[in-house]
């Protein structure tokens, strides 16, 4: 990453948060032509086509790995079944094995605490794009508890989906969705105020409907293959043009 970096003269970045981690990291380090911040597209529905639900249901969908804060919606749920004893939790993504840190010990963490509440939790492995639709066709809110994302797709796809998000207050979650207006957010580790946001949601219909069309509307606007292909165009003809000879590009 070191070289790759100090041998780059443009740098293609997802976000405006993975800038700030990479100036961060490499204080020294500016790129010999620009940072080039064009974030990922996603395939946006028409509408959504949506499964009544049996009761309520809330959708998590998410590595299990160190950072994703999946402990933190667990430790939610007695708080959110105090008040609506009928809603389930869905947890999908377990994964034993990653390239990530001591991935092992933190499925375990997971799988403790999923028993404390097992009545009320499915867990589902890896899932595909035909299983995630037909997550998301069945899931009243998704939550998104990450403590860091530079890019979160847990977020983009359920807007996409129109389906309402209760997401943790990050840079990244904030660079996609407004809050108030497009979803909920918490302060990351806040369970009593995850909790409290899941309870408003599922309790609120006209509001969930509110949050969800309005993500919809902004992820089907900023975030389409036509917009994001465009930028990339404009990306490649600006750096053909800079006048530099034999240029490198790193993304």
């Amino acid at each position: 990453e070191d070289f790759l970096l100090k041998n780059s003269d443009h740098v293609h970045l997802l976000s405006e948060t993975a800038r700030q981690w990479v100036a961060a990291a490499y204080p020294g380090f500016r790129p010999n032509g620009d940072f080039h911040i064009i974030p990922n597209a996603i395939r946006c529905p028409a509408g959504r086509t949506r499964i009544a639900p049996r009761g309520r249901t809330v959708l998590c969908m998410s590595r299990w790995s160190h950072g994703k804060g999946l402990e933190y919606l667990l430790d939610a749920i007695p708080h959110v079944l105090a008040v609506m004893p009928d809603v389930r939790f869905v947890l999908a993504g377990r994964k034993e094995s990653s390239w990530e840190y001591d991935v092992a010990s933190y499925v375990k963490k997971i799988d403790e605490k999923i028993g404390r509440v097992a009545d009320h939790v499915e867990v589902f492995g890896w899932i595909d794009d035909v299983q995630k639709d037909q997550l998301c066709a069945r899931a009243d809110v998704v939550v998104m508890p990450s403590e860091v994302e530079y890019f979160p797709y847990a977020i983009l796809e359920p807007a996409a989906e129109g389906i309402p998000v209760v997401a943790s207050r990050i840079s990244g979650s904030r660079e996609i969705l407004e809050e108030g207006r497009d979803c909920l957010m918490y302060d990351t580790t806040d369970v009593l105020q995850l909790a409290e946001h899941i309870v408003t949601v599922l309790g609120n219909p006209d509001l969930a409907d509110r949050l969800a069309a309005n993500a919809h509307a902004r992820v089907s606007t900023e975030y389409t293959w036509d917009r994001i292909g465009s930028m990339y165009r404009d990306l490649y003809v600006r750096v053909l043009n800079s006048g530099q000879s034999g240029w490198r590009a790193v993304a």
